[in-house]
């Protein structure tokens, strides 16, 4: 009896340690969950003045947020599954102090505690595997998204060129036009030049002709 008190102490200290890990674990996962869903949130609000066709780039930034959130549920889950465990274990250690100021206890008392201990270590090892698909489920999702965000940079860099290619087209337009007003100027001042000339030669003969029909008459 006093053995496996001994190896059941064990026990409870191997899961108190894997449950403070646990934690530890779910912690760290949770502060990175939030830091990702910031920057989610960040990159869908720069989103927003963009045109029509990175629409469907936006959408999709959304539909992995919305994944995000969910494997963010069942992470909460997760932590109300440790929660509970914890409180079990506890639980179990209390019973367990009590079994040790009591002489009567029995050996099958001690096997039933250890039955428990081992059920929950099992339960445990579950959750340990469960967290571990959501870790890999996550770095899959942050990897879509940053494949994501690529992509919208290559869009950014693409209407930024365009861009630039229109300015420049409406400035070569723009020059072409004052040439063409300039040249239009300067053959319209020609045309008057000439006109002034052609009238000054033709009052010049109105008034020779004059002259030549007074002299004709005299």
């Amino acid at each position: 009896a006093g053995r496996t008190r001994t190896e059941a102490d064990e026990s409870f200290v191997r899961l108190e340690e894997q449950v403070r890990e646990k934690e530890r674990i779910q912690r760290d996962s949770e502060q990175e969950l939030e830091k990702v869903k910031q920057r989610l949130h960040q990159r869908l609000q720069e989103l927003e003045p963009l045109p029509e066709l990175l629409r469907a780039t936006e959408l999709r930034l959304h539909e992995a947020n919305e994944k995000l959130l969910s494997y963010e549920k069942r992470s909460l889950d997760q932590n109300k599954m440790i929660a509970e465990l914890t409180a079990k274990l506890e639980y179990s250690s209390e019973t367990l102090e009590q079994c040790r100021n009591k002489a009567s206890d029995t050996q099958d008392n001690n096997r039933s505690l250890q039955s428990r201990n081992e059920s929950m270590e099992r339960r445990l090892k579950e959750l340990e595997d469960q967290n571990l698909d959501l870790q890999t489920g996550q770095a899959k999702l942050h990897e879509s998204v940053h494949q994501e965000s690529l992509r919208l940079e290559e869009k950014n860099r693409e209407i930024a060129s365009l861009t630039r290619q229109l300015e420049n087209s409406l400035s070569d337009n723009r020059r072409q036009g004052e040439q063409l007003r300039d040249r239009y100027s300067s053959k319209e001042r020609s045309y008057q030049t000439r006109i002034v000339d052609l009238e000054t030669q033709l009052s010049q003969l109105r008034a020779d002709q004059a002259k030549l029909k007074r002299e004709k008459e005299e």
